[in-house]
């Protein structure tokens, strides 16, 4: 099956090593940004222990805005 002409979808069984491959990003992602960033969440299906993915991986993040209030970081590489 094709996803928007971009090839198949592979889907992946869960992979316990899931969270630890997430704090290294988190850990990396908060050296990198410091205090710009709020809060850095471990979120969609390679968050939830257990669960068969879609091989797509990418933690999200929250940051202060200018005007205040707060934005959402997505597709953090």
């Amino acid at each position: 099956m094709e996803k928007y002409g971009a090839g198949p979808i592979v889907v992946l069984d869960y992979d316990p090593n899931w969270p630890a491959m997430f704090e290294t990003e988190r850990a990396r992602i908060e050296h990198a940004l410091g205090s710009l960033v709020l809060a850095i969440e471990h979120v969609g299906s390679t968050a939830v222990s257990g669960l068969a993915v879609e091989a797509d991986h990418r933690p999200d993040g929250r940051c202060p805005q200018p005007r205040g209030g707060t934005g959402t970081l997505h597709q953090v590489d």
